[in-house]
């Protein structure tokens, strides 16, 4: 009897283990990129805005999934994969109210979100997209063998 329980529970474990479902949006934020959110925000507070980005992890998935295609070589068109990205974004957000579409791409050799955003602000361009009317934050990370480090920030507004 004992040995039909066990049985019968190790085929249901097994059922419920093969009928999950994944969640192809669901990803990582790792430490530095979560610094990244946390700097961008911390500098656009300094800068007087109340409210703090969103972190959007749709844009996390894509800005990470470009980041990492520009790491290991496979991205031959920068632009044109970041544009397919903000495509994806929308449609997977459903949405088609996205403005003020902008990102930083930038390669760097160390972690300190602090003096990344820090370059980025005192860039002149880099200024006015950190001080743009946005709600969302979409930080991906990408590390080559050799450990240089390439990151896409994708920022934009969009409202329910």
């Amino acid at each position: 009897m004992k040995t039909l329980r066990t049985f019968i529970m190790i085929l249901a474990m097994g059922a419920i283990t093969i009928s999950c479902e994944k969640d192809d949006d669901f990803t990582q934020v790792s430490a530095f990129e979560n610094a990244l959110y946390t700097e961008v925000n911390k500098y656009r507070k300094d800068q007087g805005f109340e409210k703090d980005l969103i972190l959007q992890f749709i844009m996390v998935k894509e800005a990470q999934d470009h980041a990492n295609g520009l790491a290991n070589g496979s991205i031959t068109d920068p632009a044109g994969d970041i544009n397919e990205r903000w495509h994806t974004v929308e449609s997977k957000l459903g949405v088609n109210n996205i403005s003020n579409k902008a990102n930083f791409s930038y390669q760097t050799d160390t972690q300190d979100a602090a003096a990344i955003v820090a370059a980025w602000a005192a860039d002149s361009i880099g200024h006015i997209i950190l001080n743009s009317d946005l709600t969302q934050s979409g930080p991906g990370v990408g590390v080559t063998s050799d450990g240089r480090i390439y990151i896409m920030h994708m920022l934009c507004k969009w409202t329910e």
